[in-house]
């Protein structure tokens, strides 16, 4: 768990999306998605929200 969380770390300081996936019991699964805004970059970029 320690390695996947800084993983995700790393991946968004760099302006990158997480998605991860886990089975809970089947047939449930949980799905949770980390979408960076990248308001000065990448190929898309996608504006803040909130202000800094």
């Amino acid at each position: 768990m320690a390695a996947l969380v800084a993983s995700a770390e790393a991946r968004l300081e760099r302006g990158g999306d997480v998605s991860l996936g886990y089975y809970l019991e089947r047939p449930a699964f949980l799905s949770v998605a980390l979408v960076a805004c990248s308001p000065g970059g990448r190929s898309h970029p996608l504006p803040c929200l909130l202000p800094e």
